[in-house]
């Protein structure tokens, strides 16, 4: 399963599932193991202690993997000490962490099961916050907010929007 990681004076502030738009029970019933294999991930390998962990070297080593730590990324990681960045990372069942995705908080990434201006409030002492999707509260399709049909997104769809209201006006005169 793949989380979103937001980091945040050097250390995890908040973990989500990347899949936003689904409920998964085992989130929610192995939410503890999932957040201590990521912060130990964390610790281990990205934060920059000077050393690359053996669990990354095995990782680096493991190309045949669809989810592989990319080994250009190690010089960054060792080095990333900025105020604030974004890690997607994959979990598998066996509890390992893969690397996905490092990048810059903000402009080119979505929060999303947070807002941006709760992760503006977590301090340095904050607890750690981990969210899945309730059950109960499933958010809508993605594809849902622009509120068009997906046959008139696009190139295409102007055209389709045309043709469709001239019939209908074709329909109503006629």
């Amino acid at each position: 399963m793949e989380f979103r990681t937001f980091v945040k004076h050097r250390r995890v502030q908040a973990i989500c599932q990347r899949d936003d738009e689904q409920h998964y029970q085992h989130l929610e019933d192995d939410a503890q193991k999932i957040q201590q294999a990521i912060e130990g991930f964390f610790n281990d390998t990205v934060k920059g202690q000077g050393k690359v962990s053996p669990s990354l070297s095995d990782q680096r080593n493991a190309m045949l993997t669809p989810k592989h730590v990319n080994p250009f990324w190690l010089p960054t990681t060792e080095k990333m000490s900025g105020p604030e960045y974004v890690m997607d990372v994959y979990v598998d069942n066996a509890s390992r962490v893969w690397l996905i995705d490092l990048g810059p908080a903000r402009d080119t990434t979505d929060a999303l099961l947070f807002t941006w201006a709760e992760l503006d409030s977590l301090d340095a002492d904050s607890p750690l916050e981990f969210r899945v999707l309730a059950r109960h509260k499933r958010a809508p399709a993605k594809s849902l907010y622009h509120g068009i049909p997906y046959e008139l997104r696009g190139e295409r769809g102007s055209e389709a929007l045309a043709e469709a209201s001239k019939r209908l006006a074709e329909q109503r005169l006629g």
